[in-house]
């Protein structure tokens, strides 16, 4: 892959992970229209390693709170930071159990493009309906355990390879009536152990099938611009949710999904 494509990949996956416009159905459209092949696993494990560090460094603080409160746990004592941790801890084993099943039982099955579309559109219509009707509320510190369980069956599906966006656990969060910057550090905090998981299977299949990932001076960069692009839109994302809505963020990804279902379905030679 050429170097231009793969920073454009690369982008698009650090957009993606943070925002919920979906990565899926931009690469879609950039494939199609470049003709372009799809990223190849290493730079997707590149950019996605850049991506989990981003998150992880932007809420470090959290990360910190939950280590100490975990050590205090371990002594006996009563702490909020271990019952996050625990929270997050079983949000990650309802994601990944249902992501492996799908996986299994359902391979491939939102990785077409009318699938991509349809999927785009349902959630950008549920993203703008939750945001306008919920309550705003909670906060990550009142945060239940079938709260974390909940997310984690989101964060399954923001993990297909079909899916790849924020979109799914920030929609369930909103639900749950959670602020929306708080909605935001909810998914990526309990998003960051099932990515990490997503990543080490895929490394772990490749090398059991002697397809082994050779990884290149260029995925370094890849992945050293999927951190970049990954926390500078955190920042910016939580910035614009203190005093604004993911409604803009929903429209776009509704246009966007638009746009796949009607290469999709062939429905642009309509307009010659």
């Amino acid at each position: 892959m050429a170097l231009t494509q793969a920073v454009v990949f690369a982008v698009l996956q650090g957009l993606g992970a943070v925002f919920p416009i979906g990565t899926s159905v931009h690469i879609a459209l950039l494939t199609e229209f470049t003709g372009w092949e799809a990223p190849g696993p290493a730079v997707v494990i590149a950019t996605q390693a850049g991506v989990l560090l981003a998150m992880l460094a932007y809420f470090w603080a959290d990360l910190f709170d939950m280590g100490v409160g975990v050590v205090r746990a371990a002594k006996g004592k009563r702490d909020p930071g271990a019952r996050l941790a625990a929270q997050f801890f079983v949000s990650a084993i309802a994601a990944v159990a249902v992501l492996f099943a799908l996986e299994r039982y359902a391979p491939g099955v939102a990785n077409t493009q009318m699938m991509i579309g349809w999927l785009s559109a349902g959630g950008a219509l549920a993203l703008l309906a939750f945001d306008r009707m919920c309550m705003t509320v909670k906060r990550v510190e009142h945060a239940t355990f079938v709260d974390a369980v909940l997310i984690g069956l989101a964060q399954a599906v923001s993990l297909l390879p079909g899916v790849r966006n924020a979109g799914a656990s920030l929609t369930v969060a909103r639900l749950l009536g959670y602020e929306r910057d708080e909605a935001v550090r909810f998914s990526m905090l309990a998003g960051a152990l099932p990515l990490a998981v997503v990543l080490v299977k895929t490394l772990i299949e490749a090398r059991t099938a002697n397809a082994a990932i050779h990884f290149e001076r260029t995925d370094l960069i890849m992945g050293s611009i999927g951190f970049v692009m990954a926390l500078a839109s955190l920042a910016s994302l939580m910035s614009w949710l203190r005093r604004s809505t993911f409604t803009v963020f929903a429209v776009y990804r509704l246009l966007a999904a638009a746009a796949v279902l009607v290469l999709a379905y062939d429905l642009i030679s309509l307009s010659f």
